[in-house]
Protein backbone atom coordinates (compact mmCIF):
# COMPACT_ATOMS: atom_id res chain seq x y z
CA UNK A 1 0.00 0.00 0.00
CA UNK A 2 1.48 3.68 -1.03
CA UNK A 3 0.97 6.83 0.68
CA UNK A 4 0.48 9.71 -1.85
CA UNK A 5 0.43 12.20 1.03
CA UNK A 6 1.38 13.13 4.46
CA UNK A 7 -2.18 12.81 5.41
CA UNK A 8 -2.23 9.52 3.76
CA UNK A 9 0.96 8.26 5.54
CA UNK A 10 -0.03 9.56 9.25
CA UNK A 11 -3.05 7.17 8.63
CA UNK A 12 -1.02 4.31 7.49
CA UNK A 13 1.11 5.01 10.65
CA UNK A 14 -1.85 5.57 12.68
CA UNK A 15 -3.22 1.96 11.91
CA UNK A 16 -0.25 0.08 12.97
CA UNK A 17 -1.30 -3.28 11.45
CA UNK A 18 2.06 -3.25 9.24
CA UNK A 19 5.62 -1.99 8.66
CA UNK A 20 5.79 0.91 7.06
CA UNK A 21 8.60 2.63 4.47
CA UNK A 22 9.34 5.91 3.63
CA UNK A 23 11.50 7.08 0.83
CA UNK A 24 12.36 9.80 -1.23
CA UNK A 25 12.98 12.18 1.89
CA UNK A 26 16.64 12.79 2.53
CA UNK A 27 17.12 15.95 4.92
CA UNK A 28 15.48 17.64 7.97
CA UNK A 29 12.42 16.82 6.65
CA UNK A 30 12.71 13.05 8.28
CA UNK A 31 12.42 15.28 11.32
CA UNK A 32 9.03 16.86 10.35
CA UNK A 33 7.60 13.64 8.98
CA UNK A 34 8.63 12.35 12.74
CA UNK A 35 6.73 15.41 14.71
CA UNK A 36 3.59 14.84 13.03
CA UNK A 37 3.59 10.94 13.58
CA UNK A 38 4.34 11.78 17.11
CA UNK A 39 1.11 14.22 17.33
CA UNK A 40 -1.25 11.65 15.18
CA UNK A 41 -0.62 8.67 17.68
CA UNK A 42 -0.12 9.98 20.82
CA UNK A 43 2.22 7.37 21.56
CA UNK A 44 6.31 6.70 22.97
CA UNK A 45 8.72 7.23 19.43
CA UNK A 46 11.82 5.39 19.42
CA UNK A 47 14.16 6.95 16.95
CA UNK A 48 17.08 4.28 15.76
CA UNK A 49 19.65 5.82 13.50
CA UNK A 50 22.62 4.29 11.86
CA UNK A 51 25.51 6.37 14.25
CA UNK A 52 25.47 8.43 16.89
CA UNK A 53 26.50 11.48 14.97
CA UNK A 54 23.56 11.18 12.86
CA UNK A 55 21.46 10.74 16.17
CA UNK A 56 22.36 13.75 17.20
CA UNK A 57 21.85 15.44 13.76
CA UNK A 58 18.15 14.19 14.12
CA UNK A 59 17.66 15.36 17.32
CA UNK A 60 18.68 19.05 16.79
CA UNK A 61 16.77 19.16 13.34
CA UNK A 62 13.43 17.43 15.77
CA UNK A 63 13.89 20.08 18.18
CA UNK A 64 13.00 22.72 15.68
CA UNK A 65 9.72 20.96 14.14
CA UNK A 66 8.47 19.17 17.94
CA UNK A 67 6.56 21.03 20.66
CA UNK A 68 8.36 22.31 23.66
CA UNK A 69 6.70 20.27 25.56
CA UNK A 70 7.53 16.83 24.50
CA UNK A 71 10.27 14.86 26.45
CA UNK A 72 12.77 14.45 23.52
CA UNK A 73 15.25 11.95 25.34
CA UNK A 74 19.05 10.64 23.85
CA UNK A 75 19.97 8.24 24.24
CA UNK A 76 24.43 7.65 23.18
CA UNK A 77 25.81 4.52 23.25
CA UNK A 78 29.55 3.81 24.83
CA UNK A 79 32.91 2.58 23.22
CA UNK A 80 34.43 0.46 25.49
CA UNK A 81 35.45 -3.53 25.69
CA UNK A 82 36.05 -5.57 28.58
CA UNK A 83 38.93 -5.64 30.42
CA UNK A 84 40.14 -2.47 28.65
CA UNK A 85 41.20 0.06 31.32
CA UNK A 86 39.34 2.83 29.59
CA UNK A 87 36.08 4.59 31.51
CA UNK A 88 33.60 6.85 29.22
CA UNK A 89 33.37 10.24 30.01
CA UNK A 90 31.87 11.00 32.91
CA UNK A 91 29.19 13.46 30.80
CA UNK A 92 28.29 10.38 28.80
CA UNK A 93 27.95 7.84 31.48
CA UNK A 94 25.41 10.79 33.28
CA UNK A 95 23.55 11.44 29.86
CA UNK A 96 22.97 7.45 29.72
CA UNK A 97 21.59 6.77 33.33
CA UNK A 98 19.92 10.48 33.11
CA UNK A 99 17.95 8.91 29.81
CA UNK A 100 17.22 5.69 31.51
CA UNK A 101 15.70 7.50 35.12
CA UNK A 102 13.70 9.62 32.32
CA UNK A 103 12.27 6.83 30.38
CA UNK A 104 11.22 5.57 33.93
CA UNK A 105 9.85 9.18 35.73
CA UNK A 106 8.41 10.41 32.53
CA UNK A 107 4.44 10.56 32.09
CA UNK A 108 3.98 12.40 28.85
CA UNK A 109 4.78 9.66 26.02
CA UNK A 110 8.66 10.59 25.41
CA UNK A 111 10.33 10.52 21.91
CA UNK A 112 13.41 8.69 22.19
CA UNK A 113 16.54 9.20 20.21
CA UNK A 114 19.50 7.08 20.16
CA UNK A 115 21.79 4.54 17.65
CA UNK A 116 21.57 1.33 16.51
CA UNK A 117 25.23 0.50 18.71
CA UNK A 118 23.43 1.86 21.90
CA UNK A 119 20.62 -1.21 21.77
CA UNK A 120 23.13 -3.82 21.31
CA UNK A 121 24.62 -3.08 24.63
CA UNK A 122 23.67 -4.74 28.04
CA UNK A 123 22.69 -2.00 30.59
CA UNK A 124 21.69 -1.55 34.28
CA UNK A 125 18.46 -3.61 35.11
CA UNK A 126 15.58 -1.45 35.12
CA UNK A 127 14.84 -1.89 38.66
CA UNK A 128 17.93 -1.61 39.86
CA UNK A 129 18.19 2.00 39.07
CA UNK A 130 14.80 2.14 40.90
CA UNK A 131 15.83 0.96 43.95
CA UNK A 132 19.09 3.20 43.99
CA UNK A 133 17.09 6.72 43.38
CA UNK A 134 17.22 8.65 46.40
CA UNK A 135 14.53 11.58 47.05
CA UNK A 136 16.75 14.05 49.50
CA UNK A 137 14.13 16.42 50.69
CA UNK A 138 14.26 20.04 52.85
CA UNK A 139 13.47 19.47 56.30
CA UNK A 140 13.44 15.36 56.46
CA UNK A 141 15.89 12.97 58.32
CA UNK A 142 18.75 11.44 55.82
CA UNK A 143 21.37 9.52 57.41
CA UNK A 144 24.62 11.25 56.18
CA UNK A 145 27.28 8.51 56.56
CA UNK A 146 24.20 6.17 54.72
CA UNK A 147 23.67 8.38 51.42
CA UNK A 148 27.89 9.07 51.21
CA UNK A 149 28.41 5.20 51.18
CA UNK A 150 25.38 4.99 48.57
CA UNK A 151 26.83 7.78 46.75
CA UNK A 152 30.19 5.77 46.20
CA UNK A 153 28.70 2.19 45.31
CA UNK A 154 26.85 4.22 42.98
CA UNK A 155 30.01 5.00 41.06
CA UNK A 156 30.91 8.58 42.42
CA UNK A 157 34.08 9.83 42.92
CA UNK A 158 35.19 11.33 46.10
CA UNK A 159 36.74 15.07 44.97
CA UNK A 160 37.56 18.28 46.81
CA UNK A 161 35.60 20.42 44.18
CA UNK A 162 32.67 19.11 42.46
CA UNK A 163 33.42 19.95 39.30
CA UNK A 164 31.16 17.18 36.80
CA UNK A 165 28.73 14.76 37.28
CA UNK A 166 29.72 12.05 39.30
CA UNK A 167 31.56 13.96 41.83
CA UNK A 168 30.91 14.43 45.42
CA UNK A 169 32.41 16.36 48.53
CA UNK A 170 32.06 16.28 51.94
CA UNK A 171 32.85 19.25 54.51
CA UNK A 172 31.23 18.71 57.47
CA UNK A 173 27.74 18.79 57.50
CA UNK A 174 27.53 19.88 54.15
CA UNK A 175 27.82 17.43 50.99
CA UNK A 176 27.97 18.37 47.42
CA UNK A 177 27.00 15.48 44.89
CA UNK A 178 26.43 16.57 41.22
CA UNK A 179 23.95 13.85 40.36
CA UNK A 180 23.40 13.24 36.15
CA UNK A 181 20.02 14.48 36.40
CA UNK A 182 20.44 17.95 36.75
CA UNK A 183 22.81 20.37 35.02
CA UNK A 184 24.31 21.67 38.02
CA UNK A 185 25.91 20.32 41.24
CA UNK A 186 23.25 20.24 44.36
CA UNK A 187 24.76 21.04 47.71
CA UNK A 188 23.19 19.43 50.93
CA UNK A 189 23.10 21.11 54.43
CA UNK A 190 23.00 19.11 57.54
CA UNK A 191 21.94 20.17 60.65
CA UNK A 192 22.28 16.32 62.53
CA UNK A 193 20.57 14.06 60.74
CA UNK A 194 17.87 16.03 59.20
CA UNK A 195 18.20 18.45 55.68
CA UNK A 196 18.61 22.05 56.66
CA UNK A 197 18.40 23.29 52.86
CA UNK A 198 18.79 22.50 49.85
CA UNK A 199 20.15 24.23 46.71
CA UNK A 200 22.08 24.39 43.25
CA UNK A 201 25.23 26.25 42.53
CA UNK A 202 27.86 26.48 40.00
CA UNK A 203 30.78 23.95 39.56
CA UNK A 204 32.58 26.76 38.00
CA UNK A 205 32.66 29.58 40.87
CA UNK A 206 30.71 27.61 43.68
CA UNK A 207 28.16 30.36 44.17
CA UNK A 208 24.61 29.73 44.86
CA UNK A 209 22.30 29.08 42.09
CA UNK A 210 19.11 28.87 43.88
CA UNK A 211 17.15 27.10 46.64
CA UNK A 212 15.11 23.81 45.94
CA UNK A 213 12.73 21.71 48.32
CA UNK A 214 14.18 18.40 47.47
CA UNK A 215 16.63 16.29 44.59
CA UNK A 216 16.57 13.40 43.32
CA UNK A 217 19.73 11.33 43.17
CA UNK A 218 20.74 8.74 40.79
CA UNK A 219 23.42 6.57 40.10
CA UNK A 220 26.76 8.27 38.48
CA UNK A 221 27.35 4.95 36.72
CA UNK A 222 25.68 1.94 35.11
CA UNK A 223 27.32 0.00 37.81
CA UNK A 224 26.01 -0.29 41.72
CA UNK A 225 28.54 -2.06 43.76
CA UNK A 226 28.07 -2.83 47.80
CA UNK A 227 30.48 -3.54 49.80
CA UNK A 228 28.64 -6.84 50.53
CA UNK A 229 28.65 -8.16 46.96
CA UNK A 230 32.74 -7.32 46.24
CA UNK A 231 34.25 -10.22 46.89
CA UNK A 232 31.05 -12.11 44.75
CA UNK A 233 31.86 -9.36 41.96
CA UNK A 234 35.70 -10.40 41.98
CA UNK A 235 35.30 -13.65 42.13
CA UNK A 236 33.42 -13.29 38.58
CA UNK A 237 35.85 -11.21 37.33
CA UNK A 238 38.91 -13.55 38.01
CA UNK A 239 37.01 -16.62 36.33
CA UNK A 240 36.01 -14.85 33.51
CA UNK A 241 39.52 -12.93 32.86
CA UNK A 242 41.33 -16.37 33.54
CA UNK A 243 38.88 -18.18 30.86
CA UNK A 244 40.01 -15.27 28.31
CA UNK A 245 43.42 -15.54 29.18
CA UNK A 246 44.50 -12.38 30.15
CA UNK A 247 47.96 -12.08 31.66
CA UNK A 248 47.42 -12.90 35.55
CA UNK A 249 49.93 -9.63 36.48
CA UNK A 250 46.79 -7.40 34.76
CA UNK A 251 44.05 -9.27 36.46
CA UNK A 252 45.68 -8.76 39.96
CA UNK A 253 46.24 -5.00 39.09
CA UNK A 254 42.93 -4.63 38.32
CA UNK A 255 41.54 -6.60 41.22
CA UNK A 256 43.65 -4.70 43.63
CA UNK A 257 42.30 -1.47 42.48
CA UNK A 258 38.79 -2.42 43.15
CA UNK A 259 39.33 -4.18 46.38
CA UNK A 260 41.86 -2.01 47.94
CA UNK A 261 41.72 1.50 46.21
CA UNK A 262 37.42 1.23 45.55
CA UNK A 263 38.96 2.11 41.84
CA UNK A 264 35.93 0.79 38.95
CA UNK A 265 37.79 2.23 35.97
CA UNK A 266 35.82 0.75 33.18
CA UNK A 267 34.02 -1.58 34.80
CA UNK A 268 30.90 -0.34 32.46
CA UNK A 269 32.41 -2.48 30.44
CA UNK A 270 31.51 -6.04 32.64
CA UNK A 271 27.91 -5.32 33.08
CA UNK A 272 27.31 -9.02 32.10
CA UNK A 273 28.99 -10.19 35.11
CA UNK A 274 28.27 -7.40 37.89
CA UNK A 275 24.43 -8.55 36.90
CA UNK A 276 23.24 -12.24 36.92
CA UNK A 277 20.24 -10.80 34.57
CA UNK A 278 21.27 -7.59 32.68
CA UNK A 279 18.68 -5.37 30.99
CA UNK A 280 18.57 -4.03 27.25
CA UNK A 281 17.29 -0.39 26.26
CA UNK A 282 14.17 -2.18 25.26
CA UNK A 283 13.60 -3.13 28.46
CA UNK A 284 13.07 0.66 29.48
CA UNK A 285 10.68 1.09 26.37
CA UNK A 286 6.98 0.81 27.35
CA UNK A 287 4.93 -1.68 25.44
CA UNK A 288 3.31 0.66 22.76
CA UNK A 289 6.54 2.71 21.53
CA UNK A 290 6.44 2.89 18.10
CA UNK A 291 9.71 2.09 16.28
CA UNK A 292 11.51 4.38 13.55
CA UNK A 293 14.88 3.85 11.16
CA UNK A 294 16.76 6.45 9.76
CA UNK A 295 18.51 4.77 6.50
CA UNK A 296 18.23 1.24 8.11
Amino acid sequence: MKAKSLKSLLNLVASRNCGVECTGVTGSEKAYIISKIYDKIKNPVCIIAPTQKKAQQFMEDLQFFIKKTAPIIFFPPYNILPFKNLSYHNETAAARINALYSLIANESPPIVITSSNALLQKIIPKQKLCDFVELVMAGEDTDRNLLIEKLISGGYEHSVIVEEPGDFSVRGGIVDIFSPCYLNPVRIEFFGDTVDSLRFFSAVNQRKLKSIDEAVILPAKEVIIQKNNLKKLITRIREHATDLKIPFPKIREMLDHMEKENDFSAIESMISLIYDTPDTFFNYLPDDTFFTFIDP
